[in-house]
């Protein structure tokens, strides 16, 4: 049975949200007294997959960069420049509104961090690893997914390098990348990592508004970082690369050569 002081919370934030039913529903069902932990055997914790030490360090990293925070003792509330909820930290669970009605990262960020991190992926270029098992081998699609989340290049270089000096520790990859499989998974698959260069002008990089295919529910987080510290960014115009069913080359051809190379 939920305790006075969860009733008392729910009963909060049902009265403030009470613009948005749709959120209303979301945030009730994830603090009903019993589900404001990450549970990960708990499917309505949202982010059961996350540490609470990782949400909590990721909410006070942002809060010098967030347009509007509003800290009442009980719950941390972040908003857009037109004042509406983005997001809110509270009970150690960090909850988001449901997929596809997030709003974009320059909405409730200050603009000079969303200049300062875009122009990191500018300099640099990206990188990302793919397994030949999640690229091609799904008869459905011959293209990737707009705005695909890729790295920036110097921490995908830094964690390749790492694996490479482990002798090949699988469990580098898995956990740096927060691929969220097991390591002995990718004992027998086709791994890549392929860079794209700062000079490719087919693309250009946003931040992840988490409404994107690969902001997977329970794993994704605001502040443009994956839980392994990645600084990460989605691709625009990801969508232009196509490629044949189970055919990896023809995947890999529409990169530079020079910038791939096989893991594993």
């Amino acid at each position: 049975m939920a305790s006075r002081k969860n009733i008392l919370i729910i009963s909060i934030l049902a009265f403030l949200l009470n613009s948005c039913s749709t959120f209303n529903e979301f945030a009730d069902k994830n603090l009903n007294g019993n589900n404001t932990k990450s549970d990960p055997n708990n499917p309505n914790s949202y982010l059961s997959k996350v540490s609470e030490e990782y949400i909590i360090n990721t909410v006070k990293y942002l809060s010098d960069k967030a347009v509007n925070v509003v800290d009442d003792g009980q719950r941390i509330v972040y908003y857009t420049r037109k004042n509406k909820e983005a997001f809110r930290f509270q009970n150690d669970s960090l909850i988001l509104p449901p997929k596809g009605q997030r709003y974009e990262q320059k909405e409730y960020l200050k603009k000079s961090y969303c200049r300062k991190f875009l122009r990191n992926f500018k300099r640099e270029g990206c990188g990302f690893v793919a397994l030949k098992e999640w690229t091609v081998n799904n008869e459905k699609y011959s293209n990737w997914p707009p705005r695909k989340f890729v790295g920036l290049a110097s921490d995908m270089d830094n964690i390749i390098t790492d694996y490479q000096k482990s002798e090949k520790n699988l469990n580098i990859l898995n956990d740096r990348l927060s691929l969220g499989v097991d390591s002995n998974y990718l004992s027998n698959k086709e791994i890549y990592y392929v860079k794209i260069s700062k000079k490719d002008k087919r693309f250009k990089y946003s931040l992840p508004s988490g409404n994107e295919n690969g902001a997977y529910d329970g794993s994704w987080i605001p502040g443009g970082r994956t839980k392994g510290g990645i600084r990460e960014a989605a691709l625009i115009g990801s969508e232009q690369i196509k490629y044949k069913y189970k055919d990896m080359q023809s995947f890999l051809d529409n990169f530079d050569k020079n910038n791939q190379k096989r893991l594993k």
